[in-house]
């Protein structure tokens, strides 16, 4: 494994961060940051332990995966070794500066705007020559967005969707009208999440002794604390054993996000414990919400359709929810998909040659 700057028993090579870590990157000013993205086009140090850990360890197929900060030489420098080189998609960061395609004050992107579009023209440019043999995306969004605007991954690009541990410990409570049902929210608390809209509509829909259970943690958990009503609880960031108590706890998990995902692995989490879900209506989430759960999509960013929906869900919870585990991908059918895209890789590699 080659890392940002990140050590471990499995790192072969590390390339120093730029300047800064990603973490840090919002504490920078205007100037340190764009430092940062024009390195991000290209850097000399990456391809070079990049080659360096390739002639020690001679691997038959190069993985990328997250890549800011390591550039676009981490994209080209596999290829033009001759090693075949399969890259998974995590975030937008070969269509948009930010990664995520959020503006700056905290609100999704529509489109592509001018600073992304001249930032990404310049890594096609720099990478269509020796581009990665496949692409692997987790959803049918994502690989949409990618093919339409990158013209090299046409062809290359293989939606895989993310897995799910088999079979989960603890299922979802069993929904009941004759009781207030208990909604749960996942994730980071952040405007682009959506959670903003969340608890408007939560407030506004009154429905009765409901609960929603907030689990995650983010730079507005201050304010949205501050506002909240006694049936909202906060229960920070839960992960591990917790998870499946959250899960446990819950009726119905919301998914108001208001961004483009790429994939959808908490709604999949859901799925597993036979929980309905509420999503939002944009990028990859109406394709992990189960059949069953189709109806109660609202339009993102939108309290009052999501309102519709919450009580929609409470008058016939039953309803919405789906059969054990269906259409969702194990670690064992994972593993399989990245493995023939090795051999595919490695076949479309002979080929090129």
């Amino acid at each position: 494994m080659v890392t940002l700057g990140v050590p471990g028993d499995d790192v072969v090579a590390t390339v120093s961060p730029f300047g800064y870590h990603l973490d840090e990157y919002v504490e920078q000013g205007r100037l340190r940051r764009s430092a940062f993205h024009l390195a991000d086009l290209y850097r000399v140090a990456t391809r070079r332990v990049l080659a360096g850990a390739i002639e020690r360890f001679r691997p038959d197929v190069v993985h990328t995966h997250a890549l800011s900060g390591l550039s676009t030489s981490a994209l080209t420098t596999p290829s033009a070794l001759g090693v075949a080189h399969v890259h998974t998609v995590h975030d937008h960061w070969l269509v948009c500066e930010r990664l995520v395609r959020v503006r700056r004050d905290g609100t999704a992107c529509e489109s592509i705007c001018a600073t992304c579009a001249v930032w990404s023209r310049a890594r096609r440019v720099v990478v269509a020559r020796h581009r990665p043999n496949l692409l692997l995306v987790g959803s049918r969004d994502a690989a949409t967005e990618h093919t339409e605007l990158i013209a090299w991954t046409r062809g290359r690009t293989r939606v895989v969707p993310p897995p799910v541990p088999d079979p989960p410990h603890v299922h979802g409570r069993a929904p009941h009208p004759s009781r207030p049902p208990v909604f749960g929210y996942l994730g980071r608390l952040e405007a682009v999440k959506g959670i903003r809209t969340l608890l408007t509509a939560f407030d506004s829909t009154r429905l009765g002794g409901a609960t929603l259970v907030i689990g995650g943690d983010g730079p507005l958990r201050r304010e949205l604390e501050a506002r909240a009503d006694p049936n909202v609880r906060f229960e920070g960031w839960i992960d591990g054993d917790r998870k499946d108590a959250f899960f446990a706890d819950i009726d119905c998990l919301v998914v108001p996000s208001e961004c483009r995902e790429l994939a959808g692995l908490v709604i999949l989490e859901a799925r597993a414990r036979r929980l309905p879900v509420i999503g939002a209506r944009i990028g990859g989430i109406p394709e992990f919400v189960a059949v069953e759960s189709q109806p109660l999509l609202f339009r993102a960013g939108d309290p009052i359709d999501l309102s519709r929906v919450l009580a929609e869900l409470a008058a016939d919870p039953g309803a919405y929810v789906g059969s054990a585990g269906s259409a969702v991908t194990t670690w064992p059918e994972h593993l399989d998909a990245v493995l023939e895209a090795y051999s595919d890789s490695r076949a479309c590699k002979r080929t090129e040659d």
